[in-house]
């Protein structure tokens, strides 16, 4: 999807919606409602763990409401704190609705920063929460508030 609104690759315009566990709806954009395109972009489909460049690498690393459908949340914030470089900028956003077909009970956290190490981070503590509303199928809408936190990452400590 990255590849087809980024680079305005052909589609039918049908974007995929949240909907059900097993499978999404679509809906249809129209094109005025569409990015941008760039002339180029790198777009991978790999898991944080797999990102193809070395730790440390990006400016800013963003999560946007995934850390609650993982099976290890602490996990994958490691792996993203991992690709941002010193002095570079880690977003997490997640509403922390938890459930148990896609983490177990024992991995839930009730705050982003839980899980950043702030010997290792400058972590932004305003509390921030951002409300989505999402029409999920004809006559039913959700809504729901998502914590965001922004984390500065610290400068490596010098060996000695």
């Amino acid at each position: 999807w990255a590849r087809r609104l980024l680079l305005q690759e052909e589609f039918d315009r049908g974007v995929p919606m949240p909907d059900g566990v097993s499978r999404p709806t679509h809906r249809r954009v129209e094109p005025a409602c569409l990015p941008k395109s760039l002339s180029q972009a790198f777009v991978c489909n790999v898991t944080a763990q797999n990102v193809p460049r070395p730790g440390g690498y990006f400016d800013v690393v963003s999560c946007a409401n995934v850390l609650d459908r993982v099976d290890n949340p602490e996990a994958l914030v490691n792996d993203l704190m991992y690709l941002v470089r010193p002095g570079g900028l880690l977003v997490i956003s997640s509403p922390l609705h938890f459930d148990e077909n896609y983490t177990s009970r024992g991995r839930w956290i009730s705050d982003v920063r839980e899980v950043l190490e702030p010997a290792c981070w400058n972590i932004d503590n305003r509390q921030v929460d951002v409300r989505y509303e999402l029409w999920q199928n004809r006559r039913r809408i959700i809504s729901y508030l998502s914590q965001v936190v922004g984390a500065v990452k610290k400068p490596a400590l010098p060996a000695f």
